[in-house]
């Protein structure tokens, strides 16, 4: 989500107004996991599920966010 938003911004500087907008995708909603959450939230979710699934040695605990509602 970040590379796609940097792309489409295509900065020609690094300056607060786009750190704030970058800082602002953290309060998107995504889905993961059949529910609905902020990115930050489901950054928690993605990651926790990958180190569960490294745990398990099953790849298909891995929960990935999708943006379309």
């Amino acid at each position: 989500m970040v590379d796609a938003l940097v792309y489409d911004l295509r900065p020609t500087e690094f300056g607060k107004e786009e750190k704030m907008k970058i800082l602002g995708l953290l309060n998107e909603m995504t889905h993961i996991d059949n529910m609905e959450q902020y990115l930050n939230h489901a950054v928690k979710i993605y990651c926790k599920s990958v180190f569960d699934a490294l745990n398990h040695g099953d790849i298909s605990l891995v929960r990935f966010y999708r943006n379309e509602f």
